[in-house]
């Protein structure tokens, strides 16, 4: 629902269509993000495994789908030889097609940034005294409703541990 509901704001005030972006950003989601997987042959959702990319994902993928459609639209503008009809499907379709290698390519490498900027946001907060982890949660709690996101649930879901066990000191994922 997430995925959804960014990519169909995000896409709409970008300018692009906002049913094409958010099911591109849908579509990118699962396909990318390692949410859906599939094991012994049946779909399985894991319900440990939440990350970052239900924000990440449909964001980028509306920024690029609004940066292919510009760039397309500018080089295919220029031929003349095509007809019109085809023209608009190539401006239509090749943008979804770019974004969706784009992110291909982008996430795994992305993946690895996002991990290695966790784990050293992790050991910066295990070294902190309660009161400096309770100002760093609120920080970021209120960074994430800037952009939209229920705050508690989203830092709570992306560190993997319960706000009683982070404020009583208990051993969580990123917290210790």
């Amino acid at each position: 629902m997430m995925v959804i509901s960014i990519g169909v704001y995000l896409s709409k005030n970008l300018g692009v269509n906002p049913i094409g972006g958010s099911l591109l950003g849908l579509v990118c989601f699962l396909t990318h993000g390692s949410y859906v997987l599939i094991e012994n042959g049946a779909i399985v959702i894991p319900s440990s495994h939440v990350t970052i990319y239900p924000i990440v994902i449909p964001s980028l993928s509306s920024y690029l789908l609004r940066f292919y459609f510009r760039l397309l639209k500018l080089t295919t503008a220029s031929l003349l030889g095509i007809s019109r009809f085809l023209r608009v499907n190539l401006q239509m379709v090749t943008p979804f097609i770019l974004v969706f290698i784009t992110l291909y390519i982008v996430v795994p490498y992305g993946a690895v940034i996002i991990d290695w900027i966790f784990a050293q946001f992790c050991n910066f907060l295990q070294e902190r005294e309660l009161y400096e982890k309770g100002l760093v949660r609120q920080l970021l709690t209120s960074l994430f409703w800037l952009v939209a996101v229920h705050s508690s649930n989203a830092f709570d879901s992306l560190f993997r541990f319960s706000t009683p066990s982070y404020f009583l000191g208990a051993q969580g994922a990123c917290l210790g």
